[in-house]
């Protein structure tokens, strides 16, 4: 008897530490944050990181339970369950593209999580912000009228309620001139039987070192000449999309191309 009362003591413990072992871990509140960062990219293709702003809202259990500013405030939250990001359209600039701001990120930690996002700056926004740049062209002269400076009285000596000196500022009329030079007369070559080509290029040189770097891209319809020792014109072309121009010439006669050959 008194062995059979010991397996049976036995077994009970056994099955007392297996439920135990099986029992849920306990609900712990955790703080949650959200990192967010913007990549615009490069003329190289190489991308730039910016800080971006919006916000979140924050879903778990198929409810929403507040909203994060990223990089602003957090929200604490139940690390049982796991929760659903998405980005609030009207807090963002129109630029990024949010497609990627949509995450389910596992906050079963403990303490504080802060979750990493990514997004995009539009294709379109990014073209448009570097054809503004490349096209921007200064006028071939410009007199810029100067600026008379700023007349004021003397100050009195302080006292109470005094009324306070005021600057009196006069401006001349602002006029600008432009100087348009005026297409030269094209000579054309002598006459000969020899043949050949040459291409140049045009290119937006922005650190004004006089070499081309690998983001500095070529100039589209900018028309170029071709000059003599005695810098008379000979001919006159149009450069392409990459800022290419081509003087091709065949019997003593020069021919015009905007497209470069091969």
């Amino acid at each position: 008897m008194n062995k059979a009362a010991r397996i049976l003591s036995l077994v009970l413990c056994m099955c007392i530490l297996l439920l135990g072992g099986l029992a849920p871990a306990r609900a712990e509140v955790i703080t949650v944050g959200i990192i967010l960062t913007g990549m615009v990219p490069e003329e190289d293709g190489s991308f730039r990181s910016v800080t971006a702003e919006g916000d979140f809202r924050v879903f778990q259990s198929g409810r929403e339970i507040g909203r994060i500013s990223a990089g602003r405030t957090t929200l604490p939250v139940n690390n049982a369950d796991r929760i659903r990001i998405e980005p609030v359209p009207q807090s963002f600039s129109p630029e990024w593209d949010l497609s990627t701001a949509y995450l389910t990120p596992d906050v079963s930690g403990t303490g504080t999580v802060l979750v990493p996002v990514t997004v995009y700056a539009r294709k379109g926004s990014a073209e448009q912000a570097a054809s503004t740049e490349t096209n921007t062209a200064e006028p071939e002269t410009q007199d810029t009228p100067e600026v008379p400076e700023i007349q004021t009285a003397a100050e009195p000596a302080a006292t109470a309620n005094a009324p306070v000196p005021t600057a009196v500022l006069t401006l001349p009329p602002y006029t600008e001139k432009i100087t348009v030079t005026p297409e030269p007369p094209l000579a054309g070559l002598p006459e000969s039987n020899e043949t050949g080509s040459l291409r140049v290029q045009v290119f937006f040189d922005k650190n004004e070192n006089g070499a081309q770097a690998g983001s500095e891209t070529g100039v589209a319809d900018m028309t170029v000449y071709l000059l003599d020792e005695a810098e008379n014109a000979l001919a006159s072309a149009v450069t392409d999309g990459n800022g290419f121009a081509v003087f091709q010439c065949a019997g003593g006669k020069i021919q015009n191309a905007d497209q470069p050959a091969g």
